[in-house]
C-alpha cells in the first residue's frame, strides 16, 4: 500500500529512517528570530534566549503549502496534528487536504487531531503505522486510530507556565502560584483537547507520586508509556523507576522534547503519554477486538527496525 504519515513537529519526531513518515516544522519566534522545529535546532539555545531576551515570543504552525510539500505524491496521506486548541495546525492540514484532493481526485488525505501533543501524538503515529503495514484498509485504519486515541492519555508537569500565559493559552490568575516555592502544575488533555488542571504540588517526589497514583486511578494495565522531558532527565528517570516499581516490567520510553514542546513545557517540564485500558474497536477483518490486544498483535508482527528511531534521545 502506498501511504505516508505526516505530523507537525510537536510530535517530537523530526526525522527517522522510515520512508513512510515526514515531519512538518512548527516555528517559535523569539524577539524576531525564527527557531524552526527541525533537525539540528539548538533547543537549549532557544530556551536560553527565552529567559535572557526581553522581547516577545510566539509560535506559528505550518502553512498549507508546507503540508502539501510533505504529502509528496502519496496516494494515501494521514496527517496527525497538535490539538486545535493550541494551534492552527489542524485547520492548515485540512486546507491542504482540500487542495490535494482537488488536484488528485483519486487520492485521499485523512486528518487526525491528536487533541494533545508530544508523546500522545507518537502513540497515535506508531499505532497507525503498524495498522497500515499490516495492510489495513485506509478508512478502517483511520477509524481505528480515532478509537485508539480515546484509549490514550497525556499528562503535563510544568514548573512554569509563562509561555502559556503570554500566548493567551492560560488564565494569568491561575498561573500565579506555579513556580513559586517549588510549586508544579499537573494537568491533562481534556476530551476537547484543552489543558485541564488536575493538581498543584510542591516538590519533585510528591509530583511524581501523584502521577503514579493518577495512572492507578485510570486502572492502567501495562500499556505503553512515553516520558518526554525538557532539561529534566533526572525526573524522567526517577518517574520511570517508580512506574516499574509499581507496575512491573512495563514498556517505557524516555525522549527529549524538541523545540515546540520545549517552548510550552519550559525548563523542567515533563509530558507523559500512556495507553489506558482499551475500548472495543473493529480490526481490519471486522472482528471485534480490544485496542490492547490489537496493539500486542501488531507489535509482534512489525520488526523492531520499523519502530521510531532514537527512543531515548533527540527525535
Amino acid at each position: 500500500m502506498d501511504f505516508r504519515i505526516v505530523s507537525d513537529s510537536s510530535s517530537n519526531i523530526l526525522k527517522t529512517d522510515d520512508p513512510h513518515y515526514v515531519s512538518v516544522a512548527m516555528h517559535i519566534v523569539i524577539d524576531g528570530k525564527d527557531w524552526a522545529d527541525e533537525p539540528g535546532n539548538d533547543v537549549d539555545g532557544m530556551t536560553e534566549a527565552l529567559y535572557t531576551t526581553s522581547g516577545k515570543s510566539s509560535t506559528s504552525c505550518p502553512g498549507p503549502g508546507q503540508w502539501l510539500d510533505a504529502f509528496g505524491d502519496a496516494e494515501n496521506v494521514f496527517c496527525i496534528t497538535i490539538t486545535h486548541t493550541l494551534s492552527g495546525s489542524y485547520e492548515s492540514a485540512m486546507s491542504a487536504k482540500k487542495i490535494y484532493e482537488e488536484q488528485h481526485p483519486d487520492r485521499h488525505v485523512y486528518v487526525i487531531d491528536s487533541l494533545a501533543t508530544g508523546p500522545r501524538m507518537l502513540l497515535l503515529i506508531d499505532f497507525l503505522k503498524k495498522l497500515l503495514l499490516l495492510g489495513t484498509d485506509c478508512e478502517q485504519a483511520y477509524e481505528q486510530t480515532i478509537l485508539y486515541r480515546n484509549s490514550t492519555d497525556l499528562l503535563f508537569v510544568l514548573e512554569s507556565v509563562q509561555n502559556f500565559v503570554s500566548n493567551g493559552r492560560m488564565n494569568a490568575l491561575l498561573a500565579k502560584t506555579i513556580g513559586i516555592l517549588g510549586m508544579r502544575f499537573i494537568g491533562t488533555a481534556s476530551e476537547e483537547g484543552k489543558l485541564k488542571l488536575l493538581s498543584k504540588t510542591r516538590g519533585t517526589r510528591k509530583t511524581l507520586q501523584y502521577i503514579v497514583s493518577y495512572l492507578e486511578r485510570c486502572h492502567y494495565e501495562g500499556g505503553r508509556i512515553i516520558i518526554a522531558h525538557h532539561q529534566n532527565p533526572s525526573a524522567a528517570s526517577a518517574l520511570k523507576s517508580m512506574f516499574q516499581e509499581k507496575f512491573g516490567d512495563v514498556p517505557i520510553e524516555i525522549q527529549k522534547t524538541t523545540a515546540l514542546c520545549s517552548y510550552y513545557a519550559e525548563r523542567g517540564g515533563l509530558l507523559i503519554g500512556f495507553e489506558k485500558p482499551a475500548a472495543q474497536q473493529p480490526e481490519a477483518t471486522g472482528v471485534k477486538s480490544t485496542v490492547k490486544s490489537l496493539a500486542k498483535t501488531v507489535g509482534r508482527l512489525v520488526p523492531d527496525s520499523l519502530k521510531s528511531a532514537n527512543e531515548n534521545g533527540d527525535r
